[in-house]
């Protein structure tokens, strides 16, 4: 009797100039070669057990620890995995969201190496990929390719467990999850009558985005981004950057910021549009986050 196929996959390419990248450059200047060795552990890891990620918390942290040795303690490793977030190798997003280590490109990879396969299922919630795009998912992949959603697993609602709570919890519960799915709604649908169709990863994105601020300064972002010309996630994210880091969390505070903004600047040297939300410096500011500079 044959074994069943495993998710994970028995080798995985790994490009020549692989050392030449600047996300790894950056992690060998912050973490030496012990920090490449442990970077091959973990790829090594990932794409065996599971193929796309790895679940991370604290007994998986002591785990590679334990593999790899040669002095990883696990508060090293725990430094390294963060490292690795901040300078891109694995996905910001669906770490901060699922403590999941994952990215677009090792994504991109494993679906290249499904041609044996006859199906594959993703969690929905960890797809970075647009389905749309041959270069992310070759069309003789595509028709393999099936999703499903952790919240199900992850989550369910359970009654059984507290009898004597069970009603209560359950349609509060219900009632919560209405709530919540109506204001992403009202994002995604902003975000797809204006922008374009909403990938999975752009969804989870946006979604994260709303735990951060409120959904009406999303809307505001999407608008800002179509009155600019500049129809894509990047530029909307970019907005929300900024106005994060100004401390803005709602509509009021982006109005107040403008308010002050014209009132410093009476004498001609005001260069708001009238009735839009960023300056004209700030806009130069977007394009270099943008565009890394």
């Amino acid at each position: 009797m044959a074994r069943p196929l495993k998710d994970g996959v028995g080798y995985f390419p790994k490009d020549t100039d692989f050392y030449n990248d600047d996300k790894v450059k950056i992690l060998r200047g912050e973490f030496g070669a012990k920090g490449m060795y442990l970077l091959d552990y973990l790829l090594c890891d990932l794409y065996g057990k599971n193929g796309y990620y790895t679940k991370w918390d604290k007994n998986k942290c002591f785990l590679v620890s334990d593999g790899a040795g040669c002095g990883c303690v696990p508060s090293f490793v725990a430094e390294f995995i963060l490292g690795c977030v901040r300078c891109g190798i694995f996905d910001e997003t669906v770490f901060n969201l699922f403590k999941v280590l994952t990215s677009a490109g090792i994504q991109r990879r494993f679906v290249r190496m499904l041609n044996s396969r006859e199906n594959f299922t993703f969690y929905e919630e960890y797809f970075l990929l647009d389905i749309n795009n041959e270069k992310d998912v070759p069309k003789s992949i595509l028709n393999k390719i099936a999703f499903k959603k952790v919240s199900d697993k992850e989550n369910p609602l359970k009654i059984k467990e507290n009898p004597e709570k069970s009603i209560d919890n359950a349609q509060n519960k219900i009632d919560e999850n209405k709530v919540n799915e109506n204001k992403v709604d009202d994002v995604m649908k902003a975000y797809e009558e204006n922008i374009e169709k909403a990938s999975s990863a752009t969804k989870t994105k946006l979604t994260l985005w709303k735990n951060s601020v409120s959904e009406e300064l999303i809307i505001l972002a999407i608008e800002e981004a179509v009155s600019q010309n500049k129809k894509s996630y990047a530029y909307i994210n970019a907005i929300l950057e900024s106005w994060k880091e100004q401390g803005f969390k709602n509509i009021d505070d982006v109005k107040k910021h403008q308010e002050n903004y014209k009132r410093k600047n009476k004498k001609g040297l005001n260069n708001y549009s009238e009735n839009r939300s960023l300056s004209d410096f700030e806009k130069q500011m977007l394009e270099r986050r943008i565009n890394g500079n």
